[in-house]
């Protein structure tokens, strides 16, 4: 056992030194990250936010601008709250830190108001709400696996 991972170590020393390197980064349109701000009492968002992240991306990308399609880059983000039965609090969301340019915030700012409502937050989670902190990022590249 100690041989083979001592042979696992070596390889993975080995590979990167005879030419075989990282893929390039690709660019991409958009990506998107999520922090629950709320106490989440336990219950398990993970499913939850997968959705509502696959939700979010769909619409961003169906109102996407002419710009960010052309390579415009921007970082922003934004708060919402959602209900326990899926709706926007009624002053959501906001914009918490701009990206510089009004297409790429109105984008975020639409794809969230058009996805309301959202699934119903899970019957487990007893709060007023859950607040989220979405980041979204227009153009910037990532690495992608093979």
């Amino acid at each position: 056992m100690k041989r083979a991972l001592a042979l696992m170590a070596m390889l993975a020393i080995w590979i990167p030194v005879c030419g075989q390197q990282a893929p390039p980064p690709q660019p991409r349109n958009l990506g998107m990250g999520v922090e629950i701000l709320s106490d989440t009492q336990g219950v398990d968002f993970t499913p939850y936010i997968r959705k509502l992240l696959a939700t979010l991306q769909r619409k961003a990308e169906a109102f996407m601008p002419e710009s960010a399609r052309m390579g415009e880059t921007g970082i922003l983000y934004t708060t919402f709250q959602i209900n326990p039965n899926g709706t926007l609090g009624t002053s959501d969301p906001i914009l918490e830190r701009k990206s510089g340019k009004k297409d790429l915030d109105d984008n975020a700012i639409t794809a969230i108001r058009a996805s309301s409502p959202f699934d119903p937050l899970p019957s487990q989670f007893h709060g007023p709400y859950l607040k989220l902190r979405l980041i979204l990022m227009y153009n910037h590249l990532t690495v992608r696996s093979r």
